[in-house]
């Protein structure tokens, strides 16, 4: 069994989220749950870059899980 690789993305749109219904709240709830999301996690990947270099670190994450 694989918990599976958690990504961060916190500039995500809010509309229809009745949890976050606006960019406050979500960071809230995402402050609030992130010990959850790591606990859980068996890798991370920064993402701090372009899509290229989000990917590439998803990637190396996924492939460190295989080894």
């Amino acid at each position: 069994y694989r918990k599976g690789i958690y990504v961060e993305c916190i500039s995500v749109s809010c509309a229809g989220r009745p949890l976050a219904p606006d960019q406050a709240a979500a960071q809230k709830l995402y402050q609030e749950r992130l010990p959850l999301y790591t606990t859980a996690a068996e890798a991370i990947a920064e993402n701090n870059g372009t899509l290229e270099e989000g990917l590439s670190a998803v990637l190396h994450s996924y492939e460190s899980l295989l080894k």
